[in-house]
């Protein structure tokens, strides 16, 4: 078993770390934790997993350059057509990426102000920032 650590942020500030531990298989797991427990905290983060994509599909609200860089980067690398088109121009990726980023913060602004005018309260996801 190793152990990792990792910063722990609360509106992209530091407010500590978290020391964890990191299990070579399963059945390392299962001795250490149990089997139910195990199973436990997999159903808990299958379902973490489920609702953050859900969040990152229907993101309300003003979307940060940090949040809009993350998608845009992940959409070029899984847009094979992209890849086709830039793989040797870097000037290239980037005037792309630039754009998506551009496109994805109008696309939140535009959302931020029909939830405003719906009523709805703001989602901001900090651990994407």
């Amino acid at each position: 078993m190793l152990q990792e650590k990792t910063d722990v942020k609360s509106k992209s500030k530091k407010v500590g770390e978290a020391t964890y531990p990191v299990y070579e298989n399963v059945d390392e797991a299962v001795e250490k934790l149990g089997a139910e427990a195990l199973l436990k905290a997999l159903n808990a983060q299958i379902r973490t997993n489920a609702l953050n994509a859900v969040r990152s599909d229907n993101v309300v609200g003003p979307v940060s350059k940090t949040r809009a860089m993350k998608q845009a980067t992940h959409e070029m690398v899984s847009d094979m057509a992209a890849i086709q088109r830039f793989g040797g121009d870097p000037a290239g990726w980037e005037a792309e990426i630039d754009r998506r980023v551009a496109v994805i913060m109008a696309e939140g602004a535009a959302g931020a102000a029909e939830a405003v005018e719906a009523g709805e309260p703001s989602d901001e996801l900090d651990e994407l920032d």
